[in-house]
């Protein structure tokens, strides 16, 4: 096994919308005949080297099915991937049973605050999106006042749960389904001597925490934390982590 795992959230981070990419970029993900997401022709390179060199573990709060559809390697996807936030690990893109069921025991009595949280999210007239139960495990929605529907859960939400924002996008999530823990967790399964990892965003934050090396775009505000991340472009953030990667290997 290799020394060194590289634990990547993939949205912003190694992937970016059919929105900003630009000529010549690789498309990574597509639906329906659609392009989603791409990666530069550098970017992706990178990555195929890196994943020669260590442990590449994707991990994202996507759920299983939106995972499935994006093609980082040019042999096959990485053996392993961290989904739903941290509830399911895949092994080559088949869900891990052992892993799924001790996250259903670790969030067992938490499906009834999720309905709950459920309903009030049905009253909103802000909310514009389907209101989805991703995997059985969280609430993801959007809203065109996030602020205000988020202000409207904040007194309803116990502590059991995390409620955050991104954008127009809404998660309740309970607190043991996380990245950190899951990166944690996977560390035990195949243990190495350091882990690296890049994100960008808050819901990212405790894997950062745990990472022996944590990248990220410059001009993100993690809130509250003064941990010494390595800071990179916000434009090319993905190739500067994955050239680092690399140095580092």
């Amino acid at each position: 096994m290799f020394d060194t795992i590289f634990a990547s959230d993939l949205d912003n981070t190694l992937i970016y919308s059919y929105k900003v990419k630009t000529e010549g970029d690789i498309c990574v993900e597509q639906r329906g005949g659609k392009e989603l997401s791409f990666m530069s022709v550098a970017s992706f390179n990178l990555l195929q080297e890196v994943n020669r060199k260590c442990l590449f573990l994707p991990v994202t709060t996507r759920s299983v099915e939106q995972y499935t559809r994006v093609a980082l390697l040019s042999g096959g996807g990485p053996e392993f991937a961290i989904v739903s936030n941290g509830g399911n690990l895949l092994r080559n893109g088949a869900i891990d049973k052992a892993w799924q069921d001790e996250t259903y025991a670790a969030i067992d009595g938490c499906a009834l605050k999720m309905n709950q949280y459920i309903a009030l999210l049905r009253e909103d007239e802000k909310i514009n999106f389907d209101i989805r139960l991703i995997d059985g495990m969280f609430i993801f929605t959007k809203s065109s006042d996030i602020d205000a529907t988020a202000a409207l859960l904040r007194g309803a939400v116990d502590e059991r749960f995390d409620l955050l924002t991104t954008n127009d996008k809404l998660y309740i999530i309970p607190k043991v389904i996380n990245k950190g823990a899951a990166v944690a967790r996977f560390r035990k399964m195949f243990p190495c001597e350091r882990v690296f990892c890049a994100g960008d965003r808050d819901m990212d934050l405790s894997m950062l925490l745990y990472s022996d090396l944590a990248f990220v775009p410059s001009d993100y505000n993690f809130h509250s934390c003064n941990f010494n991340f390595h800071k990179g472009p916000p434009t090319s953030f993905g190739l500067f982590v994955l050239a680092n990667v690399l140095k580092l290997l």
